[in-house]
């Protein structure tokens, strides 16, 4: 199994690029749309740096989630937001992860998060054992739902 891997999960929304944009540029707001603080409610999370784009922060810290820091890298408005994703516990990675938008007509939007690196070498034999890709995969439709459910509120 090779050490690269990119994962990739899309779905439409019935929101402008611009306002999809605003929720998920706001790192403030991960805990409205994010499969991983259901899995773990317990996590602690301490946000840092501008409330939104470039050099916005999010660390976490929990008994399933593990430790890690994602940070904003890049923020395009109604375009793509890139964080760069680093995990400390249960295992040492660094990841990208983007969520990009593209207008899909009729006032909806083709919304996009994938995230790609290299497993570190004990992944790439627990990734071929246990399915990993599929599995963060199902996390990223978990959460592509709980975006559905965000926007669908703020309407």
């Amino acid at each position: 199994m090779p050490r690269a891997f990119h994962i990739e999960r899309s779905i439409e929304l019935a929101a402008t690029p611009a306002a999809l944009h605003a929720i998920v540029d706001d790192l403030g707001r991960w805990k409205d749309w994010s499969p991983y603080v259901r899995m773990d409610p317990d996590a602690v999370m301490t946000l840092s740096g501008p409330p939104a784009g470039v050099g916005a922060a999010l660390a976490w810290q929990g008994e399933r989630s593990g430790a890690g820091r994602m940070e904003i890298v890049e923020s395009v408005p109604g375009e793509r937001v890139v964080l760069r994703l680093d995990f400390e516990r249960p295992m040492r990675a660094t990841n990208t992860t983007r969520w990009t938008m593209s207008p899909a007509g009729a006032g909806s939007t083709r919304f996009t998060w994938s995230m790609e690196g290299d497993r570190p070498l004990g992944m790439v034999v627990l990734a071929a054992i246990l399915r990993l890709d599929n599995m963060i995969g199902k996390q990223f439709d978990d959460g592509l739902a709980l975006l559905r459910d965000v926007v669908a509120a703020s309407r």
